[in-house]
């Protein structure tokens, strides 16, 4: 059975593959993020429709009226691009209040001040400071573009005013070069006991789905598999059927607990919850740019608590079947920040361990997870 682990929802009527699928979502609440995939660039959006966010290669930030709102029927107050000028100044003041100030009755209604300080500082944070901007008639849609030229990034602005000169649509998109993929340089252990096969693992997208997605460039999927090649027992309708199921999960390297997630029920083996993608989670602070990612835990089964120091081995909890997958499997990644939807995967280097390709096993000076291979030491308990 192919692990299907999806850390992204797909725009609606967007085609899915047999490696993931997750509906799209309407918001809850203003500034709620959910992820997504778009062809080629991954987009976070904060408008009033949908909320999502992915990796680090594109974010977009908006904020639209309600529908219906009539827009160029007489000349507005102001002219679209003093309103434009005065957006620039109060992002790069990071003005939120200011530039909630320039909206309509309806934006007002519909994206609330809390939520456009937060647009503010995210887009201010990935453009950095905007040196320059200029009309772009390639732009679609029912607002005017601009391009903006950042200190970190360049970016898309498109806005829209109505008679009274008062915001009606707003949304900035922000184009991120993505990096080279850095590898690990502390030592690492593996995060798991005993052997287990990596379904999902390395570079390419034909050994692993996750890598158009910025945290998880070097993410695997790690399940146990019996001697008859299944990884779980029986029919496999329970999530206790699975060989890695209540296995413990273990801290790659010393650090602190930085997010705990728990509370996220698990799902029946074939059932995926894209509502909460990454299930029960833990993400642990190695060093400055390197964080530890652990998704699908157990419910009520942490080991851990937000603050907690760990050292290289300890059980932080227990794997499961929560969020988007669709069978009980480890789902590990490292990552350059806190938050993986603004963080760049980096590649986990571990040193000294057992791998087991195509029936022989190597013991391999530095290694990293790829698909196919069976990995760790047979004599070790799973638990």
């Amino acid at each position: 059975m192919i692990v299907v682990d999806t850390l992204r929802c797909l725009p609606r009527g967007a085609a899915t593959s047999r490696r993931g699928r997750c509906a799209s979502r309407q918001v809850r609440a203003a500034g709620e993020r959910a992820l997504f995939d778009v062809a080629a660039a991954a987009v976070v959006a904060l408008t009033l429709a949908t909320a999502c966010v992915s990796a680090r290669d594109a974010t977009t930030t908006g904020a639209r009226a309600e529908a219906g709102t009539t827009l160029g029927l007489a000349p507005p107050s102001r002219a679209v691009e003093d309103v434009a000028a005065e957006v620039v100044k109060r992002v790069n003041e990071r003005d939120g209040a200011g530039v909630y100030a320039l909206y309509g009755e309806g934006m007002r209604a519909r994206f609330p001040e809390e939520s456009t300080l937060r647009f503010v500082s995210d887009v201010a944070d990935g453009v950095g400071r905007i040196t320059s901007s200029e009309a772009d008639a390639s732009g679609e849609g029912e607002g005017t573009h601009y391009r903006l030229h950042g200190e970190r990034a360049d970016g898309r602005m498109e806005i829209a005013i109505g008679r009274d000169g008062r915001i009606t649509l707003l949304q900035i998109t922000i184009a991120r070069k993505e990096p080279p993929v850095a590898k690990s340089t502390i030592p690492l252990v593996l995060p798991f006991r005993g052997q287990w096969f990596v379904d999902w693992g390395g570079g390419t997208p034909a050994d692993n789905h996750h890598v158009g997605h910025g945290s998880q460039r070097h993410a695997a999927d790690l399940v146990i598999r019996g001697a008859d090649g299944k990884t779980h027992r029986g029919d496999g309708k329970t999530n206790a059927d699975y060989l890695a199921y209540g296995a413990d999960v273990l801290a790659v390297a010393d650090g602190t607990v930085t997010t705990v997630v728990d509370g996220v029920p698990e799902n029946v083996p074939g059932a995926m919850n894209p509502d909460a993608v990454a299930g029960n989670y833990v993400t642990i602070r190695h060093a400055d740019s390197l964080y530890s990612f652990y998704a699908h835990l157990q419910p009520g089964k942490m080991h851990v608590q937000v603050g907690t120091t760990v050292k290289a081995g300890t059980a932080i909890g227990l794997c499961g079947n929560s969020g988007n997958s669709s069978e009980p499997h480890m789902h590990f990644q490292l990552q350059d920040g806190p938050r993986s939807q603004d963080s760049w995967g980096v590649e986990a280097v571990f040193t000294g361990v057992l791998v087991t390709r195509g029936g022989k096993g190597q013991r391999m000076k530095e290694y990293t997870l790829l698909r196919g291979d069976l990995v760790g030491e047979p004599s070790e308990a799973k638990r």
